[in-house]
């Protein structure tokens, strides 16, 4: 399980993320996983964004109010 996963803002748009995943997924491949999945706020646009052209898709929505 990977927590948290950033890169710095000064950092971004650089392949730093994108080389992150892609050993991450290779890391997990080479452990017999099948399926990983990741949880991104719904405002956080380029989250998605980079998730999205990274391969993942978007699967299921988490609700919440506050009271």
């Amino acid at each position: 399980e990977v927590e948290n996963m950033f890169v710095n803002d000064n950092l971004r748009g650089k392949g730093i993320g994108t080389k992150l995943i892609q050993e991450f997924l290779h890391w997990s491949k080479d452990k017999n996983v099948t399926n990983v999945k990741v949880s991104v706020y719904t405002k956080n646009v380029e989250a998605i964004r980079f998730y999205r052209k990274n391969g993942f898709f978007d699967y299921s929505k988490t609700m919440e109010c506050k009271i």
